[in-house]
């Protein structure tokens, strides 16, 4: 008796994971996922572009507040959840992922008896209702929406789908993005310019100590123009003494 519950725990536990696979991969093909791909990969760890993760250690339970997410970790995606009305309709529903019918999955998700439930929306845990692993559907966790624009309503998800969330050790956030620097169009870039033209001068007059005056000048007061920058360059090529 012992060795057939542990079989059938092995099995449910093979059987979440093939059908978490199939749900991404229908997502995938039919545009309904919220794309959160894979920003950076370190050697040591796989980087992550998702911040919050279902608590792995969690299962759902009847009376529990938590809320809808649809991660999926070996692709770090998120993807849509979808609830349905009626136990019937969740089993057709996960009888069509099994199948790979994506006809099928988008009647049913178009259809009146099927609702696409917002990330992180709140629910209420009603019931669990666990299925025999040759089952096509995943345990269902019977929920009333709590908030958004589905509340009240009662809807079968999939288990795996009601979670708490913990940070994610692998979350790297988005690098900023650098400001361009504005376009040097103020009184000083003009003065700049100017200080520049009177030191070239005199450099092509061959007035040298006055034009290293006017480069040192425009080095010193305009160090971030690129005047500063032709200045030390004309420098360099004026005759030593």
């Amino acid at each position: 008796m012992r060795g057939t519950r542990e079989r059938r725990t092995s099995l449910r536990i093979v059987q979440g994971v093939v059908v978490l696979a199939i749900l991404a991969l229908v997502s995938a093909v039919n545009g309904d996922d919220e794309d959160k791909k894979i920003s950076d990969e370190a050697p040591a760890k796989k980087a992550s572009s998702v911040e919050r993760i279902p608590d792995p250690s969690y299962e759902p339970k009847r009376g529990d507040h938590a809320m809808v997410y649809g991660y999926y970790e070996e692709t770090d995606r998120l993807y849509r959840v979808y609830g349905a009305k009626y136990n019937f309709v969740y089993r057709d529903y996960w009888k069509a992922l099994e199948i790979k019918d994506s006809v099928g999955v988008d009647e049913l998700r178009m259809g009146k008896n099927m609702e696409w439930i917002p990330q992180k929306t709140g629910v209420l845990v009603l019931e669990i209702e666990e299925h025999e692993a040759e089952d096509p559907r995943p345990d269902a966790a019977v929920v009333r929406i709590m908030d958004g624009p589905l509340k009240d309503q009662k809807l079968w998800v999939a288990r795996f789908n009601v979670a708490r969330l913990i940070e994610n050790p692998n979350y790297v956030p988005p690098k900023p993005e650098r400001e361009a620097k504005p376009a040097k169009t103020d009184k000083k870039a003009k003065e700049a310019a100017q200080q520049l033209n009177a030191a070239e001068s005199y450099r092509q007059g061959k007035k040298y100590d006055s034009a290293k005056v006017w480069y040192e000048r425009v080095i010193r007061d305009f160090a971030d123009y690129p005047e500063a920058e032709t200045a030390r360059e004309r420098l360099k090529t004026l005759p030593k003494k």
